[in-house]
């Protein structure tokens, strides 16, 4: 089934790993509320996406703070880390 997943994956430009640490995602949550606060539905997406990219393709660990932060510069929040 994982190499199926990796193939369809792939297919739309994602690198999948299946090596990351699955912890609590409460904080990710609540980053992807703020992001549509600050900035609508389109910031909203682009967190959205850099979280996929963190724990799908570069195994991070999506309770981690720094994640988190670096996830919500690299998507162009501003108040992100305020949140965390």
């Amino acid at each position: 089934m994982i190499p199926r997943m990796r193939a369809v994956a792939r297919e739309h430009g994602i690198e999948m790993e299946y090596g990351g640490h699955v912890g609590n995602t409460f904080d990710s949550h609540r980053l992807i509320w703020a992001a549509r606060e600050e900035g609508g539905s389109g910031l909203q997406d682009k967190v959205v996406e850099e979280l996929f990219k963190a724990y799908f393709e570069r195994n991070e660990s999506l309770g981690e703070r720094d994640v988190l932060g670096r996830c919500a510069a690299a998507a162009g929040m501003d108040g992100g880390g305020a949140l965390l």
